[in-house]
């Protein structure tokens, strides 16, 4: 079954977006794509400028070459579109959503660049290498429970959104789960599968807001029908982005006992030092 990245990216007009997109988030993030391009067969770019951006043209010409000289070169398609108010929400509906037939066949893994409207901190990098790390680094975890257990959903981490005193969840309490950061692979065959259930009645949730796709899996599955990596899932009030150590520290020696990488969080860790090391 052919894997696809979906990715999004908003650029807005802070910059600076020279050549290389050096000391800023969109560094790290294509630093991250670099390290996990194989694990694609195909994939879609959608860049999203917001209207104070200048040279447009100049802009996506050099994503579009970092893209390709980084793996990204078969099967590639991008699009270039104005930003809305809903930012990834909105094309995610638009493109993926919408079009969710044409992805039948396909795992696709949603993702967009990180933090890329903030400075450079210890803290986003943790957050960001989290995301892509534990969702793409143990591929065969991944497609054991989209293919052989069959969940609809996959990412890391998974929060149980009941618990949780932060975030937009704390006035939508309805939607139980997500998974935080916003990353995640899809099964778009079993989600159809799922929505076919008579208690959805076949339809797919409308777009209503930009916290859209944070909300997709749980507006579509029970989350038995989502897994995250090592089948874990938290949280009891952290506020992931602020306290990743708090995070790693709990899952410190159970991350490595269930998993099937030897090394696993350490490895983490050492990728940690290297953004470090590059800054």
């Amino acid at each position: 079954m052919r894997k696809r990245l979906f990715y999004f990216v908003y650029v807005n007009g802070i910059g600076p977006y020279d050549s290389g997109f050096r000391g800023t988030m969109y560094e790290y993030n294509l630093i991250n794509l670099k390290r996990y391009a194989d694990r694609f067969d195909c994939s879609t770019f959608i860049l999203s400028f917001s209207e104070d951006v200048n040279d447009v043209d100049r802009i996506v010409g050099d994503y579009v070459s970092h893209i390709t000289s980084i793996g990204f070169d078969k099967d590639v398609e991008f699009i270039v579109e104005p930003n809305t108010q809903l930012r990834e929400a909105d094309a995610f509906y638009r493109h993926f959503v919408m079009d969710i037939d044409r992805y039948i066949g396909e795992l696709v893994f949603f993702a967009h660049a990180k933090g890329i409207s903030n400075e450079v901190n210890d803290s986003l990098l943790k957050w960001l290498c989290s995301m892509y790390y534990f969702s793409l680094e143990d591929i065969n975890s991944a497609m054991d429970w989209l293919l052989s257990k069959r969940k609809a959903f996959y990412g890391f981490p998974l929060i149980n959104a009941m618990d949780c005193p932060y975030h937009q969840f704390e006035i939508r309490p309805k939607y139980k789960y997500y998974y935080y950061g916003t990353m995640y692979w899809m099964n778009p065959g079993l989600i159809r599968d799922c929505m076919a259930d008579e208690w959805y009645k076949g339809e797919l949730p409308k777009l209503y807001d930009r916290y859209y796709a944070e909300q997709f899996p749980a507006m579509c599955v029970p989350m038995r029908f989502a897994a995250t990596y090592g089948g874990v899932s938290t949280l009891n009030g952290i506020d992931l982005y602020r306290n990743f150590d708090v995070l790693l520290g709990e899952f410190d020696s159970g991350f490595d006992k269930d998993s099937p990488v030897p090394g696993f969080l350490e490895h983490y860790k050492s990728i940690l030092d290297e953004f470090n090391l590059a800054r």
